[in-house]
């Protein structure tokens, strides 16, 4: 759970390097919607898990 995110550029540029497939992110984008696969952005806040004694 606590490994990288992978955001449309990084997977797309993984794809051109390990899979010789060259993707635009946008592309990739459609592509994944199509079959279903859904994402959401990562917050990279921890305010709302705070403790309210340190805010």
């Amino acid at each position: 759970m606590g490994g990288p995110s992978w955001t449309l550029p990084r997977l797309a540029a993984w794809l051109a390097a390990e899979r010789g497939v060259a993707v635009h992110s946008s592309r990739l984008s459609v592509l994944l919607k199509r079959d279903g696969f859904r994402y959401k952005r990562t917050r990279t806040s921890v305010r709302r898990k705070a403790d309210e004694a340190l805010q």
